[in-house]
């Protein structure tokens, strides 16, 4: 009776292993059976995928046999969408030992992948599905828009951040404002700024980091009094190819007289790369159409540095540190923020405010010229990701959220900018805007503020940014 038995397991293995190598995907550019020697698994890549679109993956796999309830089989996301603009899905089988075919996948329900059905007897079908939204960069580059300062087209290399837009979600109406767009010539000079009159060792960056000034010039945004001066160290990005072709990028943080600390997609997307000589930095800036203001400190971009880990569509080490050519002057309304000196637990200051100030885009995908200041909550990692599943594809060990959930908040034309806690009377940076969900409002992707916002977490890579630091 032993021998029987044993004579029927080989048997089963030897037609697993046959059943196995005969199994063949009817849609080779679509589905792959992986064995990477540790263990067997399907790998689905959808092509085609857009930044803040939502898609919903369903699977339909069969296997000869009447399964138990005990054996399980799932489908999970296993890259966001890269380079290729793709997205790859790990399929796990219900079994080492029982390799699924594929009857059919829909993206979106459209089929893009089928196969034969079995004719035979005691067969168990398993249908799986995955609801996975792209993020949305929340850099304002779109080369596709003439909508901002760009006069002349734009060279391809521009970074590409929106195209189609995502699927119609409903989104709660919020007021906006329109700023007045008019074609500029830049003249690159540098008005002389009004120095502050102290000690010398008043304006050490030691000293001098994440203090705020003496304020004039006080003006009414969104129903706060926001004053000109008040967020020195917040600096705009610009992409400039000539003095006639220019455009707003990003936001930035000043953290010495010659280092910025923005965001990498501010300067990387998946098709290019910007280059040095492409970016304007401009410190004490104020109104970002307004290029006579007397606070302005125009400078030329000698080189940047974008973090090692950084991968396009995936927000982890979403930093950069920008070097410019000249030093950039310290007075009333250009000073340098602390970088973050404390604890980099992030449960320390989960609960806490922080405040966030740039030019984001309102809901008609108008950059507003003048900054905006919220203030955001910050919130525990594991509170983010239940609040929405999505959160789980875009955020790290090295990234947290923070919001209000309330419609207002950072969106595109605010990344790189800061968000910064104020303790012992100066201010310090935490964060760098990084992503956003996204949904669809009329013709134009959004940022869905009704949940938080991503931040890279700054005080996660002081190390790498003191590495590059420049006076």
């Amino acid at each position: 009776m032993k021998v029987k038995i044993i004579f029927y397991i080989l048997i089963v293995v030897i037609y697993i292993e046959f059943s196995e190598c005969q199994l063949q995907s009817p849609c080779p550019e679509v589905f792959q059976y992986v064995n990477d020697g540790n263990e067997k698994y399907g790998v689905v890549t959808y092509s085609g995928a857009e930044p803040g679109q939502h898609y919903l993956m369903d699977i339909e796999i069969s296997v000869e046999g009447n399964l138990p309830s005990t054996f399980s089989s799932r489908i999970r996301v296993l890259e966001g969408i890269n380079e290729k603009n793709e997205i790859r899905y790990k399929l796990t089988y219900p079994s080492q030992n029982l390799i699924p075919r594929i009857v059919e996948i829909q993206m979106n329900k459209q089929t893009i992948c089928s196969g034969p059905t079995s004719s035979k007897y005691g067969v168990t079908t398993i249908k799986l599905n995955n609801k996975y939204q792209t993020d949305i960069p929340l850099s304002t580059a779109d080369p596709t828009k003439n909508n901002d300062l760009h006069i002349n087209p734009v060279p391809s290399y521009i970074p590409k951040i929106f195209t189609d837009p995502p699927q119609e979600i409903y989104t709660p109406p919020i007021t906006t404002l329109k700023p007045r767009i008019q074609q500029t010539q830049i003249k690159l000079t540098t008005p002389k700024p009004r120095e502050i009159i102290t000690t010398k060792s008043t304006l050490s960056k030691s000293d001098i980091c994440g203090t705020i000034p003496p304020i004039s010039s006080p003006l009414i945004i969104g129903g706060q009094t926001i004053l000109k001066g008040s967020w020195p160290w917040l600096v705009a990005i610009y992409l400039a190819y000539n003095k006639k072709n220019t455009r707003f990028l990003c936001g930035g943080n000043l953290i010495t007289s010659k280092t910025i600390l923005t965001s990498a997609h501010c300067i990387r997307d998946s098709q290019s790369e910007l280059r040095s000589q492409d970016l304007l930095i401009a410190a004490g800036k104020h109104d970002i159409n307004n290029w006579q203001e007397d606070s302005n400190q125009f400078r030329a971009v000698d080189r940047f540095f974008i973090h090692p880990d950084y991968k396009t569509g995936r927000y982890d080490a979403d930093v950069a540190v920008i070097i410019v050519k000249e030093t950039i002057t310290f007075n009333d309304n250009v000073r340098p923020i602390c970088l973050w000196n404390d604890d980099p637990d992030l449960n320390k200051i989960a609960g806490q405010n922080g405040t966030v100030v740039g030019w984001g885009r309102t809901r008609t995908q108008e950059v507003s010229p003048v900054p905006k200041k919220i203030i955001a909550t910050i919130i525990d990692g594991l509170d983010c990701v239940y609040s929405n599943e999505y959160f789980f594809n875009i955020t790290s060990k090295r990234t947290f959220c923070a919001g209000n959930r309330n419609g207002e908040g950072p969106c595109k034309g605010d990344s790189g900018g800061g968000l910064a806690i104020h303790r012992n009377e100066k201010w310090f940076l935490r964060g760098t805007v990084s992503a956003a969900l996204g949904l669809k409002d009329g013709s134009h992707p959004q940022c869905d503020l009704t949940n938080y916002v991503v931040y890279s977490d700054v005080a996660k890579f002081i190390p790498w940014i003191n590495s590059y630091l420049q006076f």
